[in-house]
């Protein structure tokens, strides 16, 4: 994958959950081909750290290495990024599974752990 767009950038950064596998990690991948940086999230940091060297870099891609259903770890997570990645536009909540659950709006947040 070329990285020119990744490198001139749209000045957006999203973050991306479940970024290490399956659909988490062709989304990573689409958004920093179409010139956005990411914070990537998952539970492996041999995996993230594969995903930010295959995408072009700590200036491209910033890893967080956490499981999201633990508040506390992903609200000490997002208090950690640096300034270049801070101002998030998009959330791909894309982490975990959502299997005998009902619609988001139907739901309430204990349903969903």
């Amino acid at each position: 994958m070329s990285n020119t767009a990744a490198k001139t950038g749209t000045g957006k950064t999203a973050i991306v959950t479940g970024a290490t596998s399956g659909f988490g990690d062709a989304i990573a991948r689409r958004l920093v081909a179409e010139g956005w940086r990411i914070v990537a999230t998952g539970r492996r940091q041999d995996r993230l750290d594969a995903l930010v060297e295959a995408l072009g870099g700590p200036d491209v891609v910033h890893p967080l290495c956490f499981d999201i259903r633990d508040e506390a770890a992903t609200r000490d997570a997002l208090a950690t990024l640096p300034d270049a990645f801070a101002g998030i536009s998009v959330l791909v909540n894309n982490a975990g599974l959502a299997l005998g659950t009902g619609a988001a709006q139907d739901c309430d947040l204990d349903q969903w752990r």
